[in-house]
């Protein structure tokens, strides 16, 4: 098949659906017919089709966007094998990561001695955790150019006449974007409608579900089944802190997959790409376990998977902006918050601020005497004397202040809150949050309550201040820059 820019257009146009829905189809089928023969059924095969749709989204991106290095129909094939593969080994690699992060435990001291064939036991494991990846990767590639070949049928049976090349190659395009309205205009509108939903969805997002795992589990505490008010709080405290990030990562995800859409058909999206942001990154915020075992992080991970979900769905039906109409080149080209502009406040959020927090209070204890002196059992002890899973729980307390810091600076002027107002309040909330945290973390899971004091509070909300105000200066660097090449474009 001939190679045009014509034809790169309808694949961008229709390649990414037809190839979401062919491979889980695909996936349904298979594991249908599978697992009768092993004995399993029932929930098992819808599970494993919801799972590989956002796989199979991204997949589909990817290729679109390495298209333009296609000449051949036998190189797309090539090329989308590529794409499922890479796309399956990262999902398993992140998996794989958050799994290791969520069950570290640096107080737990492995013998030093080391049987033989404790040695060649874990040698074993990992030589079959890799041909898992290969085997998943392996069948990720194969369904991938499956989809790209039948694709690929479906556009040669459309080349051969009958009436339905007209309807595939696009013409309605021009005729949707001249009803838009004037290109400038309706590109800062579609701006901030994407960057509207990314901040609503990264403020919001974790707050809407845990409020609701807090009014369940209130409902569930009883005779029967007593739920402590502390375990409640932690539970609310760490969907807060891993949803924050998965929901800005669900809606990075979604502004990059989610095109020619609306509201309404876009929610079934959400829930497959919500489902695998809230399994990976909640992990990340829940103590390891006391035994050490891997298999103790399977709740924490369907739970973060369920809640992630249930997030991505709901603010995607309050905020998810119009797009129909709307194609890839058309996102990339118009949409402000694209790319970078969307890996960036997480990179600033999630390593730059809370490494310079984490910096300002390392010299703060090692500047005033009185700061490292005589640690404690509390919080705040065990950060005086540089306990590393302690370290590990304030790294995240300073990432997710970082990162509501950002949500606020974009919120706040949407309401029409007077910048130097809206400065002071990112500061005050931010001080308060990071101090007030310190004080309901003690002893990992809340076993014990730190003894509330001045000095305390203020030796943990200064580094969260800290993490706060170094992501607002690392945001706003890239201003200037901005309205430099703004002027020299409209120049």
């Amino acid at each position: 098949m001939q190679i045009t820019n014509d034809w790169r257009e309808r694949l961008a146009r229709s390649y990414l659906p037809f190839a979401t829905w062919i491979t889980v189809a695909l996936v349904a089928i298979v594991t249908g017919a599978l697992f009768p023969l092993t004995g399993q059924t029932g929930a098992y095969m819808v599970l494993i089709a919801f799972l590989c749709a956002s796989p199979a989204m991204i997949s589909a991106r990817l290729t679109i966007a390495l298209s333009r290095f296609v000449r051949t129909s036998l190189q797309l094939l090539v090329l989308s094998a590529g794409c499922g593969f890479v796309t399956v080994i990262g999902f398993a690699a992140a998996y794989l990561l958050c799994i290791v992060v969520g069950s570290w435990n640096p107080a737990e001291t492995a013998p030093t001695d080391v049987a033989q064939s404790a040695k060649a036991g874990i040698v074993s494991r990992v030589f079959q955790g890799s041909l898992f990846f290969l085997i998943s990767a392996a069948a990720g590639g194969l369904a991938s150019s499956t989809s790209a070949g039948l694709w690929l049928y479906r556009e040669w049976r459309l080349r051969q006449g009958r009436g339905a090349a007209k309807v595939a190659t696009g013409n309605a395009l021009p005729a949707t974007d001249a009803g838009i309205g004037d290109g400038r205009m309706h590109r800062g509108r579609r701006a901030a409608s994407d960057m509207r939903f990314f901040w609503c969805t990264t403020a919001c997002g974790p707050m809407i579900v845990a409020l609701m795992l807090g009014l369940f589990l209130n409902s569930l505490s009883g005779p029967s089944m007593p739920v402590a008010p502390e375990q409640v709080l932690w539970l609310a405290l760490n969907v807060y802190y891993g949803g924050s990030f998965a929901a800005a990562v669900a809606a990075a995800l979604m502004l990059t997959l989610v095109y020619d859409r609306g509201r309404r058909s876009a929610w079934l999206a959400a829930l497959c790409v919500g489902l695998h942001a809230g399994a990976m990154l909640l992990v990340l915020f829940v103590p390891a376990s006391t035994d050490g075992e891997a298999g103790a992080i399977v709740f924490p991970m369907l739970l973060g998977g369920l809640v992630g979900a249930l997030s991505a769905a709901i603010c995607t039906a309050f905020w998810f902006p119009d797009r129909r109409g709307l194609v890839p080149s058309d996102v990339t080209a118009e949409a402000g918050m694209n790319g970078w502009a969307l890996v960036r406040p997480l990179i600033v959020a999630g390593f730059i601020a809370p490494l310079a927090a984490a910096l300002a209070y390392g010299l703060f204890v090692g500047l005033v005497p009185s700061a490292g002196t005589s640690p404690d059992s509390t919080f705040i002890g065990r950060l005086r004397s540089f306990d590393p899973w302690t370290w590990a729980i304030a790294y995240r307390v300073w990432a997710v202040v970082a990162l509501q810091a950002l949500v606020l600076r974009h919120l706040l002027p949407m309401a029409h809150v007077p910048t130097s107002l809206a400065m002071g309040i990112t500061v005050v909330l931010a001080f308060l949050f990071s101090g007030g945290v310190g004080h309901s973390l003690d002893d990992y899971v809340m076993s014990g309550s730190t003894v509330v004091s001045f000095s305390s509070f203020l030796e943990f909300a200064l580094p969260g201040l800290v993490a706060a105000l170094a992501a607002l200066y690392f945001i706003d660097l890239e201003r200037p820059r901005r309205a430099v090449e703004a002027g020299n474009v409209a120049a």
